[in-house]
């Protein structure tokens, strides 16, 4: 279990601004992740262990996030279901940054089929999903999202 200093969760180094999803899409990403910490002992989820749960591998490999690049990625895999992949320039000592990035990536997955190997994406990507994915990740997190930066 880790603890977490801040009451904010911040957005990371070369993100771009977060806009404020609908207000059922923010309903349905905090319903959710209260769901899953509701099934962890103490007040917030550890995404790591999550991951390991839901045997999601995590590892580290150049994304070229110190260059505008990603900064963590999920792959589906045909050994697991996904893997999720951290840049190494995101410090894994950093528990804050690395667990929201984790959490994050682990949101990305309600947009796949399961039962499909490797698993299968069901929707595009979108803004509107990568703005689910912030709220799911915070609210795991137990902390409340910042506010968004003006434009």
């Amino acid at each position: 279990m880790f603890t977490i200093a801040s009451t904010k969760c911040f957005f990371l180094r070369g993100r771009r601004r977060r806009r404020a999803g609908s207000a059922i899409q923010t309903e349905m990403a905090h319903r959710l992740a209260e769901s899953v910490r509701r099934e962890s002992p103490g007040r917030a989820c550890d995404p790591v262990a999550l991951a390991a749960q839901l045997d999601i591998r995590v590892s580290f490999k150049a994304l070229s996030a110190e260059r505008g690049g990603l900064e963590a990625a999920l792959v589906p895999d045909v050994d697991g279901p996904f893997e999720i992949i951290c840049d190494p320039w995101v410090d894994p000592h950093n528990e804050q940054g690395l667990s929201f990035r984790i959490a994050h990536e682990l949101a990305h997955t309600l947009f796949y089929d399961w039962s499909l190997t490797p698993p299968r994406r069901l929707v595009t990507d979108s803004v509107k999903e990568e703005e689910f994915c912030d709220d799911f990740a915070c609210r795991l997190l137990g902390v409340e999202m910042a506010a968004p930066t003006a434009v």
